[in-house]
């Protein structure tokens, strides 16, 4: 009896404290809650500053990218290295350098020849050459938005710098009239190039690289090449090629010697007076006479075009 009793006390004891405690425990509630708001509220803040933040670098990563891809320069991070050993090859020059050989040129841009090429194609002309030009874009830099550009005259002026320009080596111009830095975006390139190459049938195909390019290039440089390759690798291909050369390259195989049509090759950028004027052509001139002296050095030539040659069953093999 007494050991219940004590029991009861007990309890009765304990019931008091916890009511005692929770008195206590709402009495005190308003200054907790004082203290508690001011932390959800800065906590609340901090998540829509977080929001915020992530939207504000979402929209300028997002920002940088989309202007990366609509300007028309292209930066290689991670260039793919040409392959060693990279042994010089000679694709057949005695044929390259004979009356009657066939040759497309396949370039993105009115001016794309005379500034990688017009030695070589002067050398060829001379030496007999057929050489059939191919122009994807009419370089009109209407994606330069910002700059006003007259899209129709830049049209009307480049086509007849190129005209004027392919008449000291080529025997037809074809425009494919395509957007000027937009050649990439452009799904039926490889297809038109096709149906060119099968028209013309070429022994050699001239084009940019779009393998070994190094660390910068023009997009539509580019979209040209991997064109005239992926022409050259659909289903039946072109049978009359046996050899690619890629200019435009780190790759270099194969060197022609242009030291008897250097001065007239380097003038011949002035015809592109719309691009190449007053300090601008001169600086141009002078870079370019570099480059093929750099590479004529480099092949134990005098002045020398940089080219990648390659077989076409080889580059057929690849794809």
């Amino acid at each position: 009896m007494r050991g219940s009793r004590s029991r009861l006390w007990n309890a009765f004891a304990a019931s008091k404290r916890l009511h005692e405690h929770v008195a206590t425990a709402e009495a005190e509630l308003p200054e907790v809650e004082q203290e508690v708001d001011p932390l959800l509220e800065r906590a609340k803040r901090r998540r829509r500053n977080l929001r915020r933040r992530l939207i504000a670098y979402g929209t300028i990563v997002g920002l940088i990218v989309g202007f990366y891809y609509y300007q028309p320069q292209r930066y290689h991070f991670f260039a793919d290295k040409p392959p060693k050993p990279n042994p010089r090859i000679d694709p057949d020059s005695a044929k390259l350098f004979s009356k009657g050989v066939k040759i497309a040129l396949i370039q993105a841009h009115p001016d794309d020849s005379e500034y990688f090429l017009a030695p070589l194609l002067l050398r060829l002309k001379a030496s007999g050459a057929e050489i059939h030009q191919l122009v994807m874009t009419d370089g009109d830099k209407s994606f330069y938005f910002w700059k006003k550009e007259d899209a129709a005259e830049n049209r009307r002026v480049r086509e007849a710098e190129q005209m004027e320009a392919a008449s000291h080596y080529a025997v037809d111009v074809t425009f494919l009239h395509k957007p000027d830095g937009r050649l990439e975006y452009q799904g039926d390139n490889a297809d038109q190039v096709h149906a060119y190459l099968e028209k013309v049938q070429p022994d050699y195909v001239l084009c940019f690289d779009p393998t070994y390019w190094g660390k910068v290039n023009h997009a539509d440089h580019l979209a040209s090449g991997r064109a005239a390759v992926n022409a050259l690798r659909s289903p039946g291909g072109v049978p009359s090629v046996k050899w690619v050369l890629f200019f435009s390259t780190v790759g270099t195989n194969f060197t022609p010697d242009v030291s008897n049509t250097i001065d007239q090759g380097i003038e011949m950028l002035a015809i592109h007076k719309s691009q190449f004027y007053g300090e601008r052509l001169q600086r141009i001139k002078d870079g370019r006479l570099d480059a093929y002296y750099n590479a004529g050095e480099a092949a134990n030539e005098g002045y020398g075009v940089a080219l990648r040659a390659v077989r076409i069953e080889k580059l057929t093999a690849k794809g």
